[in-house]
Parts: structure tokens; sequence; C-alpha cells
């Protein structure tokens, strides 16, 4: 088998729970001084600490992000973080690169609007994996969604615990946690995840 090797690790990033705070209540959530941006059914609280984890995470890693959101709603808040976000981030995935969920009308809690996320499509991307770079041995995706990601090999996920308003976003642990993460597939045998395939 032909190893693949790239200078860095990859690490995907959702956006709802580690940039932001999506609040539909303001009644319920005060900004707590964070930068607000209003959109028409909810606000976007900015995370304060977002930009210098980007910084920390890039020392060590290749960057993505992987939304279930519209581009149409997380343009605003990169723009506010970040003046160029093709310096931190090798691609920038929403909605459209997400698929459909395969339980709906099989499981009564899946809507027909839920999405998941595979790691096989950045993997088999054509233009974002052209050197055939990332594999499963060296890609980790941290959500704060177990059902979004659960038809990935589950080494290669890290469910993060979402920040919310008032509440410190703590960098070094949330590094602490990927790096534990990259070294659990460094001791695995990566396979193609066989169990609840699609």
């Amino acid at each position: 088998m032909t190893t693949m090797t790239t200078t860095k690790p990859l690490v995907v990033l959702d956006v709802d729970g580690i940039f932001c705070y999506k609040r539909k209540d303001k009644s319920k959530v005060p900004s707590d001084g964070c930068i607000v941006i209003a959109r028409k059914h909810y606000d976007i609280i900015v995370n304060p600490y977002i930009k210098d984890f980007v910084k920390k995470c890039t020392q060590k890693y290749d960057i993505g992000i992987f939304s279930s959101t519209k581009w149409f709603n997380i343009e605003p808040l990169l723009k506010h973080i970040f003046k160029n976000t093709k310096k931190y981030f090798k691609f920038i995935w929403c909605r459209d690169r997400t698929r459909l969920d395969p339980n709906y009308g099989k499981v009564d809690n899946v809507k027909k609007f839920d999405t998941i996320k595979m790691l096989k499509d950045i993997i088999e991307h054509p233009d974002i994996n052209q050197d055939r770079d990332y594999g499963f041995h060296n890609i980790v995706l941290c959500d704060d969604s177990q059902i979004k990601t659960r038809y990935n090999p589950i080494q290669n996920i890290l469910i993060v615990e979402p920040w919310i308003p008032g509440k410190p976003f703590d960098i070094n642990s949330l590094l602490e946690n990927i790096a534990e993460q990259f070294n659990i597939l460094s001791n695995t045998e990566v396979t193609r995840c066989r169990c609840n395939s699609i």
C-alpha cells in the first residue's frame, strides 16, 4: 500500500458551536459583550477566542471548514473574523457539500432537512486532495454533533462541547484534545468506514 504523506495533518472544523453561537431567543441568551451579527431568523454571536485558536491551530495543522449552514450565513461571520480566509483555510465547505441524512423516513427524529458530513468526500475531492495527501490516517473532524458525523470512522471524529456566550473557550484544552485524537489515529490501523456505510 502506498503511504500518503503531508507536511501537516488536516483539522476540519464545524462552524456552529466553535466559531459562533446561534441565538434564536435574545431574551434567553445575552451576548455578554461579544460581537453580534444579525440574520433573518437568528443572531450569530461571534466567539471572541476563535481567531487565536485558529492561529495556533495552523502552526501544526492544515485547516478546513465543513458546515451544514449555507454560505450566505457563514460569509459575514468569516469576513468579520478573518481579512483573508485563504491564509488560514484550505477549503470552506457549506451545506451544499453535505449529504441528506439517509435515515429520513426511517427514524422519527430525523427531519427532511437534516444532513450528514462525510470525510470521504474531502478525501476523494480532486481539488482539495489532488496530491492525495489527506486520508483517514491524518484527518480529524471537530464537531458538536455526533448525529451529523456518525457515518465516519469514530477515530476521525472529535466531538466538542459547543461554546456559548459568557463561557470561556479553552483553546489549549481543545488543541490538546485534537493532538490526542491524532495520536489515537497514529496507533490505529486505518481502514475505510465499513459500519453504517453509505
